[in-house]
């Protein structure tokens, strides 16, 4: 598929390997409500981008919940938008425009502010409140505009669009939503992940395939998890017949509670440990027998490391990777949040063998490889000359 150069205000040109000087700004928010995994994801480009040679920063606003400090502690740049007068709200429906906390016609004037002297090559927008309106506003500012979507639910104005989901409807998905001329990247062919994932793929499929017993779970429902989630799975999980050797329980620094949790923790009569903003996922999903998770990004986690999984929907946005994924036979869905309840955790680890286990195993490992965050960003160095 041909690529071809988009956008306004030229650039420069380079070839191949030639990636100093290039240089790439991010516009994605993390908040209580909006979780942490826009950011994320965007992390994992931004890594890869920096260890290539490229200069990275973030612009991202400062909701209750921001990642403004684990960003910069990365090593990146970061443009704190101002708070919103108002804190962001849950999403209704399919409308996500009070995630952003202000008018996008604001946002796309701070952000322009933010970028006025940086003589981006790139800018990647990962925001389920923005849309074309936004884009159209940014344009002149940069060559380049890739969008990270998984909703297809707004038009866009960008020349790259990349969705991590298991759609079969491909291209379609995105018809009308899109330039003629933009290039989708699409499927978890192109899911942005850490580095760690793929390091450990081999190293955790050979253990699965070595042994098959559930002895070791991992917990994880999501960076902020507003609902605690993270309490009633946890509490499912400890009151199954099954003899259990560790939970490991990882939550994000948005977390709420905490504190609670670490009490529950001490009762517990599984041996447990709580991770707080780990750096060790990919780690601590390797050693992992099974995981108990939310939707969302991290299933491309759990198939690159073939890692079999319990899910439970906490999102309208992780609905169709779930579904998607439990189609596929690579994950148990237990359905949405509100609809389940302790007992439901119990009852499916309870019902779990060595077969389904390696089931899952098998057909996760096959649908994500860990190598997309490479991909994207060899095709980025590919459309900058």
């Amino acid at each position: 598929m041909a690529w071809r150069h988009c956008g306004r205000g030229g650039g420069r040109s380079f070839y191949a390997g030639e990636a100093a000087g290039l240089k790439i700004v991010f516009r994605a928010d993390a908040s209580t409500i909006v979780g942490t995994g826009h950011v994320v994801r965007c992390m994992a480009l931004a890594v890869a981008a920096r260890a290539a040679g490229w200069h990275v920063e973030f612009v991202c606003r400062a909701h209750p919940g921001h990642m403004a400090q684990l960003i910069q502690a990365e090593g990146f740049a970061v443009h704190l938008l101002p708070a919103p007068l108002e804190a962001a709200t849950a999403a209704a429906g399919d409308s996500y425009a009070a995630w952003l906390g202000v008018s996008q016609q604001r946002d796309a004037i701070e952000t322009a502010e933010a970028l006025q002297y940086s003589a981006a090559d790139w800018l990647v927008v990962d925001h389920y409140a923005l849309d074309a309106q936004w884009e159209s506003t940014l344009l002149g500012l940069v060559p380049r505009l890739l969008v990270i979507d998984d909703l297809a639910n707004r038009p866009h104005l960008c020349c790259v669009l990349i969705d991590q989901s298991l759609d079969l409807s491909g291209a379609a998905r995105y018809a009308g939503l899109v330039p003629p001329a933009c290039m989708q990247l699409l499927g978890p062919h192109f899911a942005l992940l850490r580095p760690q994932f793929a390091a450990m793929r081999s190293q955790s499929l050979a253990r699965r395939d070595a042994d098959q017993r559930l002895e070791r779970v991992l917990l994880f429902m999501g960076g902020s998890d507003p609902h605690n989630e993270t309490a009633r799975a946890l509490q499912g999980l400890s009151q199954a017949t099954r003899v259990m050797q560790h939970i490991d329980v990882v939550v994000g620094q948005g977390y709420p509670y905490l504190d609670d949790l670490r009490r529950q923790a001490q009762a517990c009569r599984v041996p447990l440990q709580v991770h707080s903003q780990t750096p060790r996922m990919a780690e601590l999903m390797t050693q992992a027998d099974l995981a108990v998770t939310s939707g969302g990004g991290v299933s491309w986690e759990k198939c690159t490391l073939g890692l079999p999984s319990l899910v439970t929907i906490v999102g309208d946005n992780q609905s169709l990777i779930a579904h998607e994924l439990a189609a596929t036979g690579a994950q148990f869905l237990l359905g949405r949040a509100e609809a389940i309840s302790v007992d439901d955790y119990t009852h499916a680890l309870n019902r779990l063998d060595s077969g389904l286990l390696a089931a899952m195993s098998a057909k996760a490992r096959g649908i994500c490889d860990g190598q997309g965050t490479q991909r994207v960003l060899d095709q980025l160095m590919k459309d900058s000359g």
